[in-house]
């Protein structure tokens, strides 16, 4: 056998000096011991297949599992064309996002919306309290022309509005007035006959049809065809069509800024109840019906995707779309790409903003 060394354990003060030093040590040993994260619940499958389908990478879906907004452009069908897809994980109940969406007005407030109102059913002048012309397009009416105009307009509202005298006293009240008259105008003839009534630019030429640009943008989205083939068959035939199950429908107008001007704009949306995985949650479908610059059309779709079966929180996936002269002739050569990248990049400012509203209140 071999030698065996015992050492006689330490005794007194000595013994316990040693079992301060241990204690020591493993008090430190736990505090510097990493604590292992809970783990992102996985996101629902529907969603991860959707989002693959548009070009979004394992990284990404990670990023998104864990609380982070990605946005991402989406491929264009034409020349014309901008899209971008951005996805955020928002902690609050589909139930009290979906409230908050049709209080349309509250919604939109802030984020550079100057105005807002919400049109009933029929519409009527009085809708449009707090609408003015923006300065720069009371300007820019007054030298309007048929394929002539720093407006969106159609050939009837470029006479119209032109023929007001705003060099004279309460002139800039008095087109307000007739623009208020006109978009009220519109949006009931648009109530009766529905895509029939889409305004036909004619402020350049050639004319531009929003009937037939909108029904472009319908079929392009993709979200709409997964998600609720009903509300996007609604809108292409409206109103011939009726309310999918259990949905709802407004109107309103608004005027935000964006670049350089003021942008009016009028829109028609549609608030869907849609299951995802079997959980229930919603398909927010915002079609514009005018703008009065840069963009002729425009397809906003909300996907609300609940995290598990709490529907305690949800995925919000916001999907846009539109065409724009900008990104046409030499000026879309030299500023397509840039166009693109702000519309992308403006889809993730929005995702970040709708999250910090819904979960910290600061504006609702």
């Amino acid at each position: 056998m071999g030698l065996v060394l015992r050492v006689a354990p330490p005794r007194g003060a000595a013994a316990r000096r040693c079992l301060a030093v241990a204690g020591a040590i493993a008090a430190a040993a736990l505090v510097a011991a990493p604590v292992p994260e809970a783990a992102a619940p996985p996101l629902p499958p529907t969603l991860v297949r959707h989002l693959q389908a548009e070009g979004f990478t394992s990284a990404d879906l990670a990023t998104i599992a864990a609380g982070r907004a990605v946005a991402r452009g989406l491929p264009r069908a034409e020349r014309d064309e901008a899209g971008a897809i951005g996805v955020v994980r928002i902690d609050l109940p589909p139930d009290v996002f979906a409230d908050r969406i049709r209080d349309i007005v509250r919604f939109e407030q802030g984020s550079g919306v100057s105005a807002v109102g919400r049109f009933g059913q029929p519409p009527t002048v009085a809708d449009l309290d707090g609408y003015t012309v923006p300065g720069g397009d009371a300007d820019a009416i007054a030298g309007c022309e048929v394929d002539d105009c720093d407006v969106n307009l159609s050939a009837a509202d470029i006479e119209r509005f032109r023929a007001v005298d705003q060099r004279v006293a309460g002139g800039r009240a008095r087109l307000t007035r007739v623009v208020r008259q006109a978009l009220a105008d519109y949006v009931a003839d648009y109530q009766r006959r529905g895509n029939e009534a889409l305004v036909v630019y004619r402020d350049r030429s050639p004319a531009i049809a929003v009937r037939e640009s909108s029904a472009r943008l319908l079929h392009q989205a993709s979200e709409l065809h997964l998600t609720s083939p009903a509300v996007r068959d609604f809108l292409d035939r409206y109103p011939a069509m009726p309310l999918p199950a259990g949905a709802d429908q407004f109107f309103y107008w608004s005027v935000m800024t964006f670049g350089m001007k003021a942008i009016t704009r009028v829109n028609h949306v549609v608030l869907s109840p849609v299951t995802t995985d079997g959980v229930s949650g919603y398909v927010i479908a915002s079609r514009t019906l005018y703008a009065s610059h840069y963009f002729r059309d425009g397809l906003e779709v909300k996907w609300v995707v609940p995290v598990s079966a709490a529907r305690a929180a949800f995925y919000l996936v916001s999907v846009n779309r539109s065409h724009s002269e900008s990104l046409l002739g030499l000026k879309g050569l030299l500023l397509g790409g840039k166009i693109r990248s702000s519309a992308r990049a403006g889809v993730e400012r929005h995702v970040l903003h709708v999250k910090d509203e819904a979960e910290h209140g600061t504006a609702k």
